[in-house]
């Protein structure tokens, strides 16, 4: 599996600073390059609302309501892009297309025989669901690659891409995901995803994403994921 998230010790970094050449030539700004602009999502945040976020999926709830955020820096969890041989897509961010926030999250399918990818907690920890109702997730392609979309939870550390015996997954397209190339919000009960041992006080892999073969380029959008 690839790991999304690489970490550079500090030393190297100081030293690639102290060492590398007067860049000259480069533009000097009165003013910082502009910020993308916020996205009200299709949610609003609200006072007294509880939200839980899978990292980098959300920007947040700058004004209202209280987020509880999943750190995704191979630390708490980690971003794994399957499968362990080849990477199955690559992924960015992007401010172009957004929909919540300030970028969304492009995935580019690599053109093999399937794509996957999600977060998962490291070192053995696990988290916990049982104070949420849905997953609201929003998604956008026009790519026939991205036809079929499964959404997972896994509950066992020994989860992989390999046997996903231990992971419970519901198709986007049952709650109006379709690949029109326009955005769709998802609201799915956590409820109907089902399995004889599921425990959703203890997910190891609270997100994750599959779906089949398809041509190399083609794009999927991610944005506005949380739980509530």
């Amino acid at each position: 599996m690839y790991l999304s998230n690489r970490i550079i010790p500090l030393a190297i970094c100081v030293a690639l600073v102290a060492c590398r050449p007067d860049p000259g030539g480069q533009p000097e700004y009165d003013v910082p390059p502009d910020e993308p602009e916020w996205v009200e999502g299709p949610v609003p945040c609200e006072e007294g609302q509880k939200r839980f976020s899978v990292g980098i999926y959300f920007d947040g709830c700058p004004d209202a309501g209280e987020v509880t955020k999943l750190q995704v820096n191979n630390i708490e969890a980690a971003y794994w892009i399957y499968d362990r041989n080849d990477a199955t897509y690559t992924s960015a961010n992007d401010t172009e297309d957004v929909h919540e926030g300030k970028r969304s999250h492009k995935i580019i399918h690599a053109g093999l025989s399937w794509w996957g990818g999600g977060v998962h907690l490291v070192n053995g920890s696990t988290v916990s669901l049982l104070d949420y109702d849905h997953l609201y997730v929003s998604l956008k392609s026009s790519d026939d690659a991205f036809a079929d979309v499964q959404l997972k939870f896994a509950y066992d550390d020994d989860y992989d891409d390999e046997d996903d015996g231990d992971a419970v997954s519901v198709q986007a397209g049952s709650y109006g995901y379709t690949n029109d190339g326009e955005w769709h919000d998802l609201k799915i009960p956590i409820d109907d995803y089902s399995g004889d041992e599921v425990d959703f006080g203890a997910l190891n892999v609270p997100f994750s994403m599959t779906g089949a073969g398809g041509e190399e380029g083609a794009i999927l959008y991610i944005d506005n994921l949380f739980y509530m």
